[in-house]
């Protein structure tokens, strides 16, 4: 994150650190095993919507948050 130290404000700069702090930094081989479960969870989802093609369900469980929100601390 260099880059974004350097050069970035200082909210960008805030949320790198909390990405940081919530999974760190993945190396070739962690990023290898997301990829291929991601590819397994989108095989999965795809033959679930070949048998049932309209699904209806919420947007979301919960109130939109604020259009700052992702730079304010939880």
């Amino acid at each position: 994150m260099p880059v974004a130290k350097e050069h970035g404000s200082e909210t960008i700069q805030q949320i790198f650190e909390w990405f940081l702090q919530i999974g760190g930094v993945s190396d070739a081989e962690d990023y290898r095993k997301g990829i291929k479960e991601r590819t397994a969870m989108t095989r999965e989802w795809s033959l679930f919507l070949e048998k049932y093609p309209l699904i209806l369900s919420p947007y979301l469980m919960q109130p939109v948050g604020a259009w700052d929100s992702d730079k304010k601390k939880c």
